[in-house]
């Protein structure tokens, strides 16, 4: 029964779909009001339920369509799901055993999921933050490791100087001894 209650939300909702391509624009309430006796959000959740779980949507990630994946789903489990993202909502499905899981169950788990991938999300902002602080650290320590190699090679060649200079004055020492003696 269940089975056949989404099978007809989905073939509703592509109905539905339709319907609304051919009704002026500004007019889509009245006709529900009218013709169907469906709220605004009833009708959008069925449309929905059709474009995400219909026949002609085949998962990227298993390449099984929509309708094999979600079959056991019940109509308030559908919509229930539409609160997680195609790819999660795949995931999930495939993970737990919807058959046996209330749709007040549901809900929890799914609530648990976000706040866990909201946890995840801001441990990798925060994560994301950290490492571009260590890269500007790096990079200043990294400029001062350069401007400390340009200081130590010009102290190093003004200490060459110094000495090529004292051993010219060493030089001229004993060349002034060496003439003084001489003398």
């Amino acid at each position: 029964t269940q089975r056949m209650m989404l099978t007809g939300a989905i073939e509703i909702g592509r109905r539905l779909v339709e319907a609304k391509s051919m009704v002026s624009h500004g007019e889509w309430g009245r006709y529900l009001e009218e013709r169907v006796s469906y709220s605004v959000s009833t009708a959008n959740n069925l449309m929905r339920i059709a474009t995400e779980y219909g026949d002609e949507q085949v998962s990227l990630f298993s390449g099984k369509s929509n309708s094999e994946t979600f079959a056991s789903l019940t109509y308030s489990q559908a919509v229930a799901l539409f609160a997680l993202p195609m790819d999660q909502r795949q995931e999930f499905v495939e993970n737990h055993d919807m058959e046996d899981l209330s749709t007040r169950e549901l809900k929890e788990e799914i609530a648990a999921l976000k706040a866990e991938t909201e946890k995840r999300d801001e441990i990798i902002r925060e994560m994301e933050v950290e490492g571009n602080e260590l890269r500007e650290k790096i990079g200043r320590l990294e400029e001062e490791n350069e401007e400390a190699e340009r200081d130590y090679n010009s102290a190093a060649d003004e200490l060459e100087e110094k000495q090529k200079a004292l051993q010219d004055a060493l030089k001229g020492k004993r060349d002034a001894e060496a003439m003084l003696d001489a003398a």
